[in-house]
C-alpha cells in the first residue's frame, strides 16, 4: 500500500472508494469541528476490537446529536469491506463522521481512510519522553469524553512537545491532577500496582486503555483507576502510554526527569507482549 491509499466515502449506505472524496464547505464538521472519529489498527487484514471502537462511536453520535442512520452491523460491514477492497494488511485505519448541516440539506458525512504505521521497534526499546502541557483538561466539558474533530488543544500540545524533543504531551486537569496524553492514555506502576487516571478526571475512555486494564487483570496484575498528582507519576517505578496504534509504549522521561532510570520497565514489557499476543487471537477480550 502506498502513502496515498484510496479513501472510502459512504453514500446512501454504500461504500464508494475514491481518491479524493469531497466534503461540503457548509458541513459543520469542517466549519466547527463538529464531528467524531475512531482510529483503529489492522493486523493481518483484521481490525482489532472493531466493534468496541464502533460502539463508542455510535454512543458519542447519540450523545452529540449526530445521526448517521447506520447500525453497528452496517459500520462493521463497511469497515470490513474497505479493508478487503483496499487489500490492506497492517495499517492504521480511521473512520470519520462529520455533522453535516440539516438546515441546508447536507447529511452527515462518513469517511474511511488509512495510512502507514509510524511506530518503530526502537521506540519500544528506548521508550518515549513527554512534556507537560500548560493547557488543562476540563472535566466539566463534554468534549473531553468523546473523540471529536475539535482536536486543536491536543495538536498544539503535541507540536510543542515535539519541538522540545519529546514524543508526547501530558495534560493535567483543572484540579491539577493527571489526565491523559495528547494522543494517548497514561499509566504508571508503583509497588507492582498499575495506576491510571480515572475517566472522571477529564479524559477519553480509550479502547486500548480498557483492553490493557482487562489484560492486566488476566495476567495477575492489580490495576487501579484514581486521581493522581504529577509527583505520583515522577515517583513511579515505571510508566507507559496506550493507544490503538502505539499499543503499549514505555514512558521513560517526563519534563526531563527520568522514570525508572530512563529505561522501560518489566510490567510494561509484559503488557506489551500480552497485548500483541491478544491481537493474534480470534476472540480478543470483550470490551
Amino acid at each position: 500500500m502506498t502513502n496515498s491509499a484510496p479513501a472510502g466515502k459512504v453514500v446512501d449506505g454504500n461504500l464508494v472508494i475514491c481518491k479524493e472524496p469531497q466534503v461540503s464547505c457548509w458541513d459543520h464538521g469542517l466549519l466547527y469541528g463538529y464531528g467524531l472519529f475512531e482510529t483503529m489498527r489492522v493486523y493481518g487484514g483484521r481490525i482489532f476490537v472493531l466493534k468496541a471502537h464502533l460502539q463508542r462511536l455510535l454512543s458519542s453520535c447519540d450523545q452529540l446529536g449526530i445521526g448517521t442512520g447506520l447500525s453497528l452491523d452496517d459500520l462493521v460491514n463497511l469497515a470490513g469491506k474497505y479493508v478487503a477492497e483496499s487489500e490492506m494488511s497492517n495499517v492504521a485505519l480511521r473512520l470519520t463522521i462529520t455533522r453535516g448541516d440539516f438546515h441546508r440539506g447536507i447529511p452527515p458525512g462518513l469517511f474511511i481512510t488509512s495510512r502507514q504505521l509510524t511506530y518503530l521497534p526502537g521506540h519500544y526499546e528506548q521508550g518515549f519522553s513527554a512534556v507537560t502541557s500548560p493547557v488543562r483538561r476540563n472535566p466539566t466539558s463534554p468534549l473531553v469524553y468523546h473523540k471529536t474533530l475539535n482536536y486543536m488543544d491536543s495538536l498544539l500540545a503535541l507540536e510543542e512537545a515535539r519541538g522540545a524533543g519529546a514524543q508526547e504531551a501530558l495534560f493535567l486537569n483543572t484540579n491539577h491532577r493527571l489526565a491523559e496524553g495528547a494522543i494517548s492514555n497514561l499509566f504508571f506502576v508503583r509497588d507492582g500496582i498499575i495506576h491510571t487516571p480515572a475517566v472522571t478526571c477529564g479524559l477519553l475512555s480509550g479502547i486500548t486503555r480498557k483492553t490493557v486494564i482487562d489484560l492486566a487483570a488476566a495476567m495477575g496484575y492489580q490495576a487501579i483507576e484514581g486521581e493522581y498528582a504529577m509527583k505520583n507519576l515522577l515517583a513511579a517505578e515505571e510508566a507507559f502510554l496506550t493507544n490503538s496504534l502505539m499499543e503499549v509504549m514505555p514512558l521513560v522521561k517526563v519534563d526531563g526527569i527520568p522514570i525508572n532510570h530512563g529505561k522501560p520497565g518489566r510490567v510494561t514489557e509484559d503488557l506489551l507482549q500480552g497485548y500483541r499476543a491478544l491481537t493474534l487471537k480470534e476472540e480478543p477480550l470483550t470490551i
